[in-house]
């Protein structure tokens, strides 16, 4: 499956923890401020497997994956490549 959104998946969420998965997923060109193929913007614990995270650009921060108060974050088989962020990583 390949996607192409504008933060294909954002999770924000400041009242109670957040538990989720992303297996087997092809993140290609999108656009975001913070993290355009993922952002995590809250209290979560997640597992990311088997994903290609591709040609995704953020106008501030995190290309490809953006993390930002993220509990726990277990990532296994990943490509992530060609993204670009215009401040702090890609």
């Amino acid at each position: 499956m390949s996607v192409s959104f504008v933060n294909i998946l954002l999770i924000e969420n400041d009242i109670k923890e957040v538990n989720f998965n992303i297996n087997n997923l092809v993140i290609d060109n999108n656009f975001a401020e913070y993290g355009a193929g993922i952002a995590i913007m809250s209290n979560a614990k997640c597992s990311i497997k088997s994903c290609i995270i591709k040609n995704n650009v953020s106008s501030s921060k995190g290309g490809g994956i953006y993390l930002s108060h993220a509990t726990s974050v277990i990532a296994s088989l990943l490509s992530i490549h060609n993204n670009y962020s215009a401040g702090h990583g890609a």
